[in-house]
C-alpha cells in the first residue's frame, strides 16, 4: 500500500492452484482442475 497526497495505490496478488470452472459469456462450461495460476486485485487513484 502506498499514499503520497491524492496517489493512492493497493495491490494483492494471490497465487496458487485452482480447480473449478470458468464459464465465459458464451455459456459454455470449462472444467480446471489443479492449474496454475493467480489473481490480482490493484487499487489506484492517479
Amino acid at each position: 500500500k502506498a499514499k503520497a497526497g491524492v496517489l493512492f495505490s493497493e495491490v494483492h496478488q494471490l497465487f496458487g492452484h485452482y480447480t473449478g470452472a470458468v464459464v465465459p459469456d458464451t455459456g459454455e462450461q470449462i472444467a480446471v482442475n489443479e492449474a496454475f495460476g493467480w489473481i490480482e486485485e490493484h487499487k489506484a487513484r492517479w
